[in-house]
Parts: structure tokens; sequence; C-alpha cells
């Protein structure tokens, strides 16, 4: 990274489109637009320009939006080009830019600028990025979060606490067990177990709230003939699995995304699970039983009226982490109303997925199946395994900080706190290196 470098790109996605933008951020912004349009126009002004090459070619006509430095997004002067967003246009006007000075930028090199020069910090940088590729509500309400600063703010309260708590232990540190006040020795250990049990909140709510914003797989078993490709189809509301009569109708795994109350789910309809000589159903069994592996909720189909145990257990045996839910489908057969019961702690619920009946009953159990409820108070957008490895860091480390001997073995406990403070450090890029900091941005889109 070379801050002295002026950086550009085009920052609106490829293609035939109304409006284009291009971006440029570095030192050399003034000599770039006075080149290209004349004399820099107000800051945070919007300004109608005719664009020329160097050869005094008109490239096109549009709006300048020129940022000085410190108050730009990069925290470098910048200045955003606004013209028609033809790809000819786009690329005459970059390769003049290019010619006058300016190198193309790498994925997310102005967003980590951003980052570099304090304008945000590695939280909100990552919430800028998840905030354009949100496939949910509730992904997207985790990038917002991220970066209006309400993820940092919380990790950085955390880790003020424990510099607060470090103070204090290291100021009592040369005192032994005996001659410190009780008082001093019951606050100490009240704080390391108070911020080791918020830690551990953290960290499990944002293993749940990875799986809601990442999503959620949803894998639909049965034997053949069951209707499971009839419910894969509701679901979705696609006619994307072909129905038929005949059983092994299915030999390959469809798999689609929706939005499901603000999460994100992938709905899979398998192959029939049965005993067959045939090479290519076999082919779609595997590939059901390997589905099942990556299962968070297992949907079993039937029609009989009770599910068959034998194939429950084949089925556990490759989701045994899955959560279970059965599905008594084609009661419009037999003329039997929707309705849901326990069978052995699991939830059964009674539909008719060609007609619709019972469909809302299932989707009220897939709800509570997925416990898509989260802690209002717990910021939902530490979803990144970067962060989950961080929370989990500081967790073990404040678990091997010893509540109850602190004063025994204190140089040990304080390496434990530092530790602590460390990992939380890392998630806001207070603590950072630059292959961290290259594998993060790197994953960016070019021109943010």
């Amino acid at each position: 990274m070379h801050a002295d470098q002026t950086i550009a790109a085009i920052a609106t996605a490829t293609g035939n489109a109304a409006i284009g933008i291009i971006r440029v951020s570095g030192p050399d912004v003034p000599r770039v637009v006075r080149t290209l349009a004349g004399n820099l126009p107000p800051p945070r002004h919007a300004l109608l320009r005719t664009f020329r090459t160097q050869d005094d070619l008109i490239i096109d006509r549009g709006l300048v939006l020129y940022f000085p430095a410190p108050s730009s997004y990069t925290g470098d002067d910048m200045v955003e080009f606004h013209v028609h967003g033809g790809i000819a246009v786009m690329q005459q006007l970059l390769r003049e830019i290019y010619r006058i000075g300016a190198r193309p930028a790498e994925p997310g090199e102005f967003s980590k600028r951003a980052f570099l020069n304090g304008k945000i910090d590695l939280l909100q940088a990552e919430g800028i990025a998840d905030l354009i590729t949100a496939k949910s509500e509730r992904a997207l309400r985790s990038a917002q979060a991220a970066l209006t600063g309400e993820s940092s703010d919380l990790v950085k309260d955390l880790a003020a606490e424990l510099i607060n708590v470090r103070a204090l232990f290291e100021a009592t540190i040369d005192f032994s067990e005996e001659d410190l006040e009780a008082a001093t020795l019951a606050n100490l250990r009240s704080a390391v177990h108070g911020i080791h049990s918020r830690v551990t909140s953290i960290l499990d709510h944002a293993r749940h709230s990875a799986k809601l914003s990442c999503g959620i797989n949803i894998v639909i078993i049965g034997e053949p003939n069951v209707g499971k490709s009839s419910l894969f189809n509701a679901l979705t509301g696609q006619s994307r699995a072909i129905v038929n009569p005949r059983p092994g109708t299915t030999r390959d795994l469809l798999s689609v995304e929706v939005a499901f109350n603000g999460s994100l789910l992938t709905i899979n309809d398998t192959a029939g699970i049965r005993d067959s000589d045939d090479d290519i159903e076999q082919e779609g069994i595997t590939r059901a039983l390997t589905a099942l592996n990556l299962a968070d909720v297992v949907l079993y189909l039937y029609i009989s009226l009770d599910p068959d145990p034998s194939f429950i257990t084949r089925c556990r045996k490759h989701a045994a982490n899955a959560k279970l839910v059965y599905v008594r489908n084609k009661i419009d057969l037999y003329n039997l109303p929707p309705g849901c019961r326990i069978i052995d702690g699991v939830t059964e619920v009674s539909i008719s997925a060609v007609t619709g009946t019972g469909l809302p009953l299932l989707s009220e159990t897939m709800l509570a199946t997925l416990d898509l409820e989260t802690d209002p108070t717990i910021s939902p957008s530490l979803v990144r395994e970067r962060h989950l490895n961080a929370l989990e860091r500081a967790r073990l480390a404040l678990s091997f900080a010893d509540v109850s001997e602190l004063t025994k073995m204190p140089e040990i406990t304080a390496e434990r706190l530092l530790e602590a403070q460390f990992a939380l450090s890392e998630l806001t890029g207070e603590i950072s290196n630059e292959d961290i900091l290259g594998a993060i941005f790197s994953r960016f889109c070019i021109g943010k």
C-alpha cells in the first residue's frame, strides 16, 4: 500500500447503464481534475463539466465531485466523475486518468486507505463490503450494524473494561492474597468473570447470527414419490423440480436460495432414498446423503401414518447435528386436516404440498426450529470467521486467567488478560498486520 500513489477505478457495475462513476484518490487528484475538466470545483459541490483527452477530444459531459483531504471517504484527496455509463465512455475516461499518472486500484483499496487513515475501523470496513453483498434482510441489518459503528462500540467497551481490569490487577500484582483486601480481590474476580461471561454470550450469539446471515441449509429427504419435489417447488415459489408420479424422477441435488423471515435459506431437493440397481439413481441417492452432512435442518417427508424408524436411523448417521422436522404429506388424498403433533420430541406437521394446505403451519414450525429470534442487545454483525476466531481466543484466554486464584500465578494471569485484550483489538483493527489486512480487503469489489 503506497498512500503517495494516486489510484482510480470504476465504482459502478460493468455494463451499459444510464450513469457510471469513476473514483480517483491520492495526491494527484487536483492535477487529474484540471487536466480532464478545467479548474477544481468547490469541495462537495457537483458541477457539470466537459471531459477532454490530452489531445483536446471530447470524451463526455458529466458531473465532477471533489472531496479534499482529510474530509473524504479515503482521507486523501478524492474525486468522482459521474458520466454516461457506456462501456466505451468509461474505459476512455479511465485510460486518460491512468495516462495523467494514476494507477488501477486494487480490490478494496479505497476502503483500505480509509481504514489506514483512521476514517473507519476494520469492522466498519467489513460492514461496507457486506452491505454490498447482502442477500437477506438479516444480512443487511448485520452490515448496517457494523457500518454505523454499533459492533465497534460493543468491542471497544469490552476492551476498555479489560484494560481497567489489567490496570487494577497489575497494581496489586506484588501483593500476596493475604495482603490484599477481601473487597479488592472480590472485585478483581468479579470483573474477570463478568467480562468472560459477556464474551461467551457474544460468541454464542455471533455463531448463531453467522449461520442466520450467511444462510441456513434446509434439506428435504424421504423415500421416492412422497412429494419432495412438490414441497421444494412450494417452499421456493419456483417450478424448478420435475414432479411426476413415477418414482425416482429426481436424480440430482437441486438448490435454491430464498429469503425467509429476513434470513437466507438454501432449500435442497434430493433424490428419493431407497435401494436401487440404477447407476444414475444411486448417484443421486449418494448426493442426497452427502447433502445431509451439511444440513442445518432436515425435513423428513412421508405419507404413512408414522415416520419409518429405520429410515430416520439411516439419515441420522449422516445428519447427527441437524434439527429434524417430520412432514406428513398428501393429506388431501385421505381428506385429513392439517395439524401438528409431537413424536418422540420431534414436531410432525401434516400438509399437502400440492394444494398448499398446512404450509403456513410448516412455516411456523420451521421458524421455531430455526430459532430466528436474536438478542437485540447484542450486535448481529460479528458473523465472519475472523470475528468468531478472535472472540474464541478472547474467551479461552479469559478462561485460563484463573479467577479463583488470581494472585497465585500473577504473571500467567497477566499474560492471559493481555491475550484477551489483543484478540478483541484485532476485531476493530487496532492491532493488525499487513497479511490480515490484505486477506480482508482483497475480497472487496474493485472501486470500493
